[in-house]
């Protein structure tokens, strides 16, 4: 159990892909829940989900953060929040992280939320495949921002807590 520095309800992450995005602090304008959803809707409805935004506009807070969905949020067509996503800013920079919902364990989640779990999204590709797609769609979609990608330790994830 951990608690994430942007705050929120609980998420199980089990059967999904856990993302996180770290940008300059001159660059959140750009790239901030809206470009990164545009980007997270396009390259889905390439792998044939169609996501759309939630529709709240103020969370009332429950313990399982796929109980609502807010207009930073994206859910599929059929209304089941897919996508759950929270932004932190601290020293200049800020981290734009979510989690998106798969394939969850449905015997966890009843045991977590006391709920019955989204259904399976079948792409017909695994995780590591969606992953693939997804970095690529980002790199080519801002071939225009000069990007590093790096491998973070949990090391360097607190000394960019403190």
């Amino acid at each position: 159990i951990v608690r994430r520095p942007s705050g929120g309800g609980a998420v199980l992450h089990s059967g999904g892909i856990t993302y996180a995005l770290t940008f300059k602090k001159i660059y959140y304008k750009n790239l901030s829940y809206e470009m990164v959803n545009n980007w997270l809707i396009k390259s889905f409805k390439e792998l044939g989900l169609n996501l759309q935004y939630g529709n709240l506009r103020k969370s009332p807070i429950t313990s399982n953060c796929f109980g609502t969905s807010l207009i930073s949020d994206l859910v599929d067509q059929d209304g089941f929040k897919r996508i759950g996503s929270a932004q932190f800013r601290k020293k200049g920079a800020f981290l734009q992280h979510g989690e998106i919902q798969t394939n969850p364990s449905k015997d966890l989640w009843f045991k977590l939320f006391k709920e019955e779990a989204p259904p399976k999204v079948n792409l017909g590709l695994t995780n590591d495949e969606i992953v693939q797609h997804l970095k690529n769609s980002f790199l080519n979609n801002n071939s225009n921002i000069n990007f590093k990608n790096v491998e973070i330790d949990n090391k360097n994830i607190r000394k960019f807590m403190t």
